[in-house]
């Protein structure tokens, strides 16, 4: 008989192992502690996150929901992110991952979660209510725009080292990251543990040996999933300075779809321009997500005065936009009623014009990203 249940403290070790076991592959060898460090290294104690199939042959799924905070502005957004969402190769078919995914929405719910992301298949979560949202955009560089576009952007004096975990350059890096308009709490894990995830790590810049940002990319230093300079530093610099140095024929920037003043930047510079949703998300309390988010895109995008009531998932609320100062309320009268999919492509899909366009001028979609370090 199969049990399903919250991992145990005594089960650790075996939660890294039957993820590393579940995706690797034949040419590829996986090992989840090194993978995500910040869940699955030694001492970590991540047995509470994980929820587990389990009968008399040992563990035969498994998911994991990493809990975490999302500080939008003074707003302070309570998130789940769902991974390792994995079956024993012998026991597919079974029905675990419906049963796990029902569980772990469940405890979400009853924890107060507001908002809830994944990766993965969009047909396969979307059974489940995760529909694609949130946007980034990516900036391409090639030797010849740097060459040729980036001729005046002063790079002297710029250098790069890697964060260590306890350093004096981890926690000025923490410092910046918590000074951004939106960010990811990332103090439970170590923000070099977190910048660790998937093969990545975190470097800091320095001109002339004072801390001036960071950088977290991948090992081949062609991919840049997060840039942070201090007031003073020309983001462009850093951008410079690491194509050069790391001697690169290639190099891509992600920018969050908030981030209005370093995408202005990167447009002037880059070869090309692409803007994608970020990833699968599942909102589970509307009112604060809203209200977070709008404010938040009300700085750097004129939102049309009106009032908007919307319903969809049992909830309904109501927003007001006035003179750039947004509010949403719990309720309303005759609210413009939707589907599940419906409402999660009004609010967070950058390509569902056909609903954003009835709604007042600027609202939609809501500016949600989530970084690569903040991934599970």
């Amino acid at each position: 008989m199969t049990e399903y249940r919250i991992a145990r403290l005594e089960e650790q070790a075996e939660l890294a192992a039957f993820g590393s076991m579940v995706f690797s592959e034949e040419d590829e060898t996986l090992d989840f502690e090194t993978l995500l460090p910040k869940e699955y290294a030694k001492g970590r104690e991540c047995a509470r996150h994980h929820l587990l199939a389990v009968n008399e042959q040992g563990i035969r799924g498994m998911i994991g929901t990493l809990p975490g905070s999302m500080h939008v502005g003074q707003y302070t957004l309570k998130t789940g992110y769902v991974g390792t969402v994995s079956v024993h190769p012998q026991a597919r078919g079974e029905g675990h991952m419906k049963k796990l995914m029902a569980l772990s929405l469940n405890r979400m719910r009853e924890s107060g979660v507001d908002i809830s992301m994944l990766g993965g298949r969009r047909q396969r979560y979307a059974y489940f209510g995760y529909e694609p949202g949130g946007y980034e955009y990516h900036a391409s560089f090639r030797p010849f725009t740097v060459r040729q576009a980036m001729t005046d952007v002063e790079a002297e004096g710029l250098s790069f080292t890697p964060i260590e975990t306890g350093k004096e350059d981890e926690a000025l890096a923490l410092k910046l990251q918590e000074s951004l308009p939106c960010w990811v709490d990332r103090k439970p894990f170590g923000f070099a543990a977190a910048a660790a995830s998937y093969r990545c790590g975190a470097w800091a810049a320095h001109r002339n040996g004072a801390f001036v940002g960071y950088v977290i990319a991948n090992m081949e230093k062609t991919s840049v999933s997060e840039l942070a300079a201090i007031e003073g530093c020309p983001p462009e610099a850093l951008v410079k300075a690491w194509f050069c140095q790391n001697e690169l024929d290639r190099l891509t920037v992600t920018i969050p779809g908030w981030n209005r003043p370093l995408l202005a930047c990167l447009n002037r510079y880059a070869e090309g321009m692409d803007m994608t949703p970020c990833e699968k998300i599942q909102i589970l309390r509307y009112r604060p997500v809203l209200e977070a988010l709008l404010t938040l895109k009300s700085r750097y995008v004129p939102l049309a005065d009106g009032v908007l009531s919307l319903g969809a998932d049992g909830q309904t609320v109501t927003v007001t936009v006035k003179d750039g100062a947004v509010q949403v309320a719990d309720g309303g009268d005759s609210p413009w009623e939707l589907t599940h999919r419906e409402m999660h492509e009004l609010l967070l899909n950058p390509f569902a014009v056909d609903l954003q366009e009835r709604a007042p001028r600027g609202w939609f979609p809501l500016p949600w990203h989530t970084p690569t370090a903040d991934t599970f």
